[in-house]
């Protein structure tokens, strides 16, 4: 999953990596205004990657964290992951003939 997600809102991201859930104003680190904070809180809610509970405080989804653990938690941005291939060949000899499974 590629987003395109805001400084702020990985930030967010970055901060809920580290704890199992936090509250409002745990998360906003950049000290923005509430109202301005809620449009990038409600945004991250809306695709999916943080929950609110019953008790009022957030967490990541399982999205959310597959997500998060992608990130340069320093820079709080997301890594491009290398991509693994792997190719199996059996091979045995039957007589003098070799056979190949692929």
């Amino acid at each position: 999953m590629e987003l395109e997600l805001h400084p702020v809102q990985a930030k967010i991201l970055n901060t809920l990596l580290f704890k199992t859930e936090a509250r409002f104003s745990d998360l906003n680190i950049e000290g923005l205004t509430s109202d301005h904070f809620v449009f990038h809180v409600n945004r991250i809610l809306a695709l999916g990657l943080v929950e609110k509970n019953e008790k009022g405080k957030y967490s990541l989804t399982m999205t959310g964290k597959e997500y998060a653990n992608r990130f340069d938690t320093e820079k709080a941005k997301v890594e491009k992951q290398p991509k693994v291939g792997v190719l199996l060949v059996c091979s045995r000899r039957k007589g003098k003939t070799p056979e190949y499974l692929m």
